[in-house]
């Protein structure tokens, strides 16, 4: 093989490595409505509000990012209303308490001001979700009204969550047989 076939396979090479680059690293942010939910008992309780979204097959869950009105029940503080989340087999991936350092009742904003927090850098994780689902449970840290509902998150009350597409296996399998095709016609070509 002569330098020019090799160094034209070596820069095939690289250019599919930058395109698997691409379409890793390329981050995209979907947004969910979550107005109107109540915040009622408990971590697992029956009355609890759950929500699942579906953030697409093969994703990442990179970061998060919130604008949320809370409203509470007095004596119910702001920092009590929380969302669990966990995947499609319920394994608990975080939980966020929004108003956290709030020890009061009373209706706010917590915005994360159109930033997305960096799971990895915040907890050191990032969440692989091979169908895409994410589960919230809305509960109280501190349960003051049994069976009642302690805090609602108002409208308008959004989540947005950074996921980035991870490419599916059969699809780099097709790209790698797709170069060794092309560099094996540039091959024959030179002979």
């Amino acid at each position: 093989m002569n330098i020019s076939l090799k160094t034209a396979i070596a820069s095939m090479g690289a250019s599919m490595i930058a395109l698997l680059t691409t379409s890793i690293a390329s981050a995209t942010v979907i947004n969910f409505d979550i107005s109107q939910t109540n915040s009622w008992d408990g971590p697992g309780d029956s009355n609890n509000e759950l929500l699942s979204f579906d953030l697409g097959s093969n994703v990442t869950l990179t970061g998060i990012g919130w604008d949320v009105n809370i409203q509470t029940v007095a004596p119910s503080w702001l920092s009590e209303a929380n969302i669990l989340f966990t995947d499609s087999n319920n394994s608990i991936l975080f939980r966020l308490a929004a108003g956290l350092g709030d020890d009061f009742p009373g209706t706010a904003n917590f915005s994360t001001g159109g930033v997305i927090i960096d799971l990895d850098a915040a907890l050191g994780n990032t969440f692989f979700l091979p169908d895409g689902v994410i589960n919230l449970e809305f509960f109280e840290s501190f349960d003051d009204f049994p069976d009642q509902i302690d805090a609602t998150f108002l409208v308008p009350s959004t989540l947005s969550f950074q996921v980035m597409s991870v490419p599916e296996p059969t699809s780099l399998l097709a790209l790698g047989i797709l170069g060794v095709g092309f560099a094996s016609s540039l091959y024959h070509k030179k002979k």
